[in-house]
């Protein structure tokens, strides 16, 4: 599993040389980013990248059905790295009545089938990785696809610096180690600025599925009108990891000014991530890189496979008799 994560410069540097079946231009007021899991966290990446640059609003759907809202007028791009996540099969379903333009990107399955007999735009990805070591292949397709459509949420200069920190793998394994050295006992909270919340539920996730871990993150400034308090009351095992982008901001003020002496005042361990990289893309494929990779140090430590996702798994079996 680590190798897959090794590999994310190699993958990065495909995704945006693969072949794009049945492009066409479309005109629409809204995008809304189909996607469960692994798939669908490239879409919360695009909400935020695109939440200070696009005129129109991004929106990630993460369930079996679509808002009403939603119609010709509405760019839908599904990702299933799969191709047969049975929520975003049936959301593309609904998509398809509503008369949306659909894109769809996958490794195979049930949705290259759905896209190409409808002749949608469809890229297709490698297969032989998990969903969440495949990441950068969702990711950069993603990106790759909407700057075709002159969606310009990132420029080429911010694609190449970040696939670019993707090439230091003997420093990124090791500002990884130094993390799950002191997360590996303990329930991680994650804490992080609005702007980086998918990356915060990135870390949260890759923890809970690579080393089986309870883990739980927060987003701050609303963190500050509730969850804080509850920090008063128990210290519990819980170790906070605070994700610091390194900038001018409020936010980064905050983090580093308040919450880490508060935090520390209530005697949690906290430690920080400085988030390398001078774009928001940058910041957020290096953290999320140091995130599998630390994730999968600790698996190791703790005699853990990575690999198996054994409650995700009932519950596809599950949703196969639901969904006969």
């Amino acid at each position: 599993m680590l190798d897959y994560y090794i590999s994310w410069f190699d993958m990065a540097s495909k995704a945006l040389k693969y072949p794009v079946e049945n492009f066409k231009t479309y005109s629409f007021n809204n995008i809304a980013v189909l996607g469960m899991g692994g798939s669908g966290i490239a879409g919360d990446f695009i909400k935020a990248l695109g939440s200070g640059r696009l005129n129109i609003p991004v929106h990630v759907i993460k369930d079996f059905n679509i808002p009403k809202w939603i119609n010709s007028g509405t760019l839908l791009i599904a990702i299933s790295y799969s191709g047969n996540t049975i929520e975003t099969i049936e959301s593309v379903k609904h998509g398809i009545k509503y008369n949306a333009k659909i894109i769809a990107i996958s490794s195979g399955g049930l949705l290259e089938k759905i896209a190409l007999d409808n002749c949608f735009t469809y890229i297709k990805v490698d297969s032989g990785y998990t969903p969440r070591s495949a990441f950068p292949l969702l990711l950069y397709s993603l990106l790759r696809i909407l700057l075709m459509l002159d969606v310009n949420i990132v420029e080429e200069w911010e694609i190449n610096e970040s696939i670019d920190v993707l090439k230091d793998v003997n420093g990124n394994i090791e500002d990884a180690r130094k993390i799950s050295n002191i997360l590996i006992d303990s329930i991680p909270i994650i804490i992080a600025d609005v702007r980086y919340e998918p990356l915060a539920v990135r870390f949260k996730n890759e923890l809970n599925e690579n080393s089986k871990m309870i883990a739980k993150y927060e987003i701050i400034p609303e963190y500050f009108h509730n969850d804080i308090v509850g920090y008063e009351g128990s210290r519990g095992n819980f170790k906070v990891l605070i994700l610091d982008p390194k900038d001018e901001s409020i936010y980064t003020y905050m983090l580093r000014s308040f919450i880490l002496n508060y935090l520390r005042d209530l005697e949690f361990k906290v430690l920080s991530l400085e988030l390398k990289g001078s774009s928001p893309l940058t910041k957020l494929i290096y953290g999320s890189h140091i995130a599998g990779l630390l994730s999968v140090m600790i698996a190791k430590a703790k005699n853990i496979n990575p690999l198996q996702t054994k409650s995700i798994d009932k519950y596809k079996e599950f949703l196969k008799t639901v969904f006969k």
